[in-house]
């Protein structure tokens, strides 16, 4: 736990660092999270948004995390040499971080869709 907050600082310093990174980050993200809810809001029907949002999302972000792990896994023996401190195969870290990953990308999915649950949309042709 320890190392995982070490690694949080040090990422957090990093954007700090680089503003103008942290800030093309933040606007493609912006972006691309609009963009998405733009889409589904005319494919989806009135209130089938928010469901059709969060099944895309757990989809999406299921097969993100599979195709992570796998890499990873397949990964290992290149990864000793680049990792200090655990071991390519930290139990931890292959659980915690897809959990989080699962978390935050769902609650970007809820909030994306939260508002346009309550219109209407004329559906895709």
């Amino acid at each position: 736990m320890d190392s995982l907050l070490k690694d949080l600082g040090y990422g957090i310093r990093s954007l700090l660092r680089h503003p103008a990174f942290t800030v093309v980050a933040v606007i493609t993200l912006a972006l691309s999270i609009g963009a998405n809810t733009a889409i589904i809001s005319v494919c989806a029907g009135g209130s089938d948004v928010l469901k059709f949002v969060m099944k895309t999302g757990i989809v999406l972000v299921l097969t993100g995390i599979a195709i992570g792990i796998t890499g990873a896994l397949v990964l290992t023996r290149f990864l000793t040499t680049l990792l200090f401190g655990i071991t390519p195969t930290d139990m931890s870290t292959f659980v915690v971080i897809p959990i989080g990953l699962l978390v935050i990308a769902l609650a970007a999915c809820l909030i994306s869709a939260r508002p346009r649950n309550e219109s209407r949309s004329v559906g895709c042709a």
